[in-house]
């Protein structure tokens, strides 16, 4: 064999060792960029799965805190509306004139159980409006346990009275008076102010 023949023979099995090297190559490089892109893909959906998650709950955090705020804004109107309605009520009653305000301490006094007596408790400005005459027309249709020995005077008493007895003392200053009705109605008050 020439030397020519050998070199040839020698270059076409390096060739076709080289094409199958080169394909081999290929073939790897082609299988790697898959995975890579594979992995590429997977990484960039499990990102943006991620995001997607964190800004759902992000949104739903923020949604939730809007509500909340909501709640408290709406509770805050319903709060003032009833304030008000409670102010117009002391309002009202601390502006009865003398006639309707000694009708209204009469009245109270009357439906006291007769047998609940003790000295009244006023404010200075009411010494006129409920005098000795006064005590003394109430007093006729009670008990002898239950009458009303005295009258005395505290500037702490805005509008209203108090009775003190022997072992008991009874509130019915205004603002005692509102602040029960306040207790016991709110409830019932807010759901005929607001619901429909």
């Amino acid at each position: 064999m020439s030397l020519s023949k050998v070199e040839s023979v020698i270059i076409d099995e390096v060739r076709t060792e080289a094409e199958k090297i080169v394909a081999k190559a290929k073939k790897e490089s082609e299988a790697s960029l898959a995975q890579f892109r594979e992995a590429a893909s997977r990484e960039i959906d499990e990102a943006v799965q991620r995001e997607e998650t964190a800004a759902a709950r992000e949104t739903a955090r923020q949604l939730g805190i809007a509500r909340q705020e909501g709640r408290m804004a709406v509770l805050e109107a319903k709060n003032r509306v009833i304030e008000t309605v409670f102010s117009k009520v002391s309002d009202k009653l601390n502006g009865l004139d003398s006639t309707e305000y000694l009708a209204m301490i009469e009245g109270w006094l009357n439906n006291l159980p007769p047998d609940i007596g003790g000295e009244i408790i006023l404010n200075p400005r009411d010494e006129k409006l409920v005098t000795d005459s006064f005590l003394a027309a109430v007093n006729k249709n009670r008990s002898e346990s239950g009458k009303l020995t005295g009258i005395s005077f505290d500037p702490g008493i805005e509008r209203g009275f108090m009775i003190k007895g022997h072992n008991f003392s009874a509130d019915f200053t205004f603002e005692t008076l509102i602040g029960k009705v306040r207790e016991t109605s709110v409830g019932d008050l807010s759901k005929e102010l607001f619901e429909s």
